[in-house]
């Protein structure tokens, strides 16, 4: 009986192209619109992403043959788009209506990986900052936390030397100590901007900059998140402010969340999200993100009740990788 290499390579294309179309057919027809439930008792865990796409990615995988027929040989179009790039066409199709019709504070990661996978590696996404700067809009809070080490190229990709005048940028409603009729007491908190930022359009609500270091603060601040004073010993333009505002209609801000990342320490503060600072080694697994100068993980911070549990579902879930936007790292030596 023949096997596979002792059929013609025109055969084999065929075959291959067969198998493009039928996966690109099924990853069209893919709805996963329906909120994906998680479990409880857990931070965060990251469902499976679209099977099709993992099908395509191990396909892909399979030999340098498979490779090349499927990212460069092939054409699914007149244009000649190859299997490879209409799928990434695709998914960014779906990114884009997802984000389209959603509102701030809606979209949650989990649901949003099981319809595109990593789309944050994908590189028409990633070929100007819109469309990343859009769902980070949507996202609702814990998932905008979840989301942001992630993202470290995606932004350094897109950074451009500071233009505007702005010297400073404020995180707001840092909660500081208990009040007398039993409120919460809260401070802002000034950092001095530094030498980058993401572009965006005049309509955006997301900020990005890089900050050159943390402004004066209260004892009350300093003593609360000791994780701000240890800002000072991070070189200058290694923490990012991201600041997300909700607007009451076009014009008349609402609200604004704000988030610090240090992707070269890997280390996030939740700001106005989870007012703390986290440290990760595994960035899939939030569960293990430690609290820095706590002896506790993240995990045990939200089981305490110390942090909310908004986004929760109701259900266990599973991990999944091999997303197609994997193949962005594809080199000679994988095969």
């Amino acid at each position: 009986m023949a096997t596979w290499h002792d059929l013609p390579d025109q055969i084999r294309l065929h075959i291959l192209r067969l198998f493009s179309f039928e996966i690109f057919v099924d990853y069209v027809r893919s709805r996963h619109w329906e909120t994906v439930p998680e479990d409880k008792h857990r931070v965060f865990t990251w469902p499976e992403s679209p099977a099709s796409l993992k099908s395509f990615s191990s396909a892909v995988r399979t030999c340098r043959l498979f490779r090349d027929a499927l990212t460069r040989i092939l054409s699914m179009r007149p244009d000649g788009i190859s299997p490879y790039d209409l799928l990434r066409e695709q998914q960014v199709s779906k990114l884009t209506v997802y984000s389209h019709d959603a509102a701030p504070n809606t979209i949650y990661i989990r649901d949003l990986y099981q319809t595109a996978g990593m789309f944050w590696k994908n590189s028409f996404v990633l070929k100007d900052s819109t469309l990343i700067l859009d769902i980070l809009e949507k996202l609702s809070p814990k998932s905008l936390v979840v989301m942001l080490p992630h993202l470290g190229s995606s932004i350094l990709k897109h950074v451009i030397r500071m233009q505007t005048k702005v010297p400073v940028v404020r995180g707001w409603g840092l909660p500081i100590d208990v009040g007398r009729a039993g409120g919460r007491l809260t401070e802002d908190v000034f950092f001095f901007v530094g030498n980058w930022q993401i572009p965006k359009s005049w309509d955006s609500n997301v900020t990005i900059c890089s900050l050159k270091a943390r402004g004066k603060a209260s004892s009350k601040i300093l003593a609360e998140y000791p994780g701000l004073r240890e800002m000072e010993q991070s070189r200058e333009d290694t923490w990012w402010f991201i600041e997300v505002k909700e607007l009451k209609d076009h014009w008349e801000p609402r609200k604004a969340e704000w988030v610090l990342v240090n992707y070269r320490e890997k280390k996030i503060f939740g700001g106005s999200v989870k007012p703390v600072f986290f440290a990760w080694e595994n960035i899939w697994e939030p569960e293990s993100w430690r609290v820095i100068g706590e002896q506790s993980t993240l995990g045990e911070y939200w089981r305490k009740g110390r942090v909310d549990d908004s986004d929760a579902g109701t259900e266990d879930s599973d991990t999944g990788f091999g997303e197609l936007s994997d193949l962005d790292d594809i080199s000679d030596e994988d095969f």
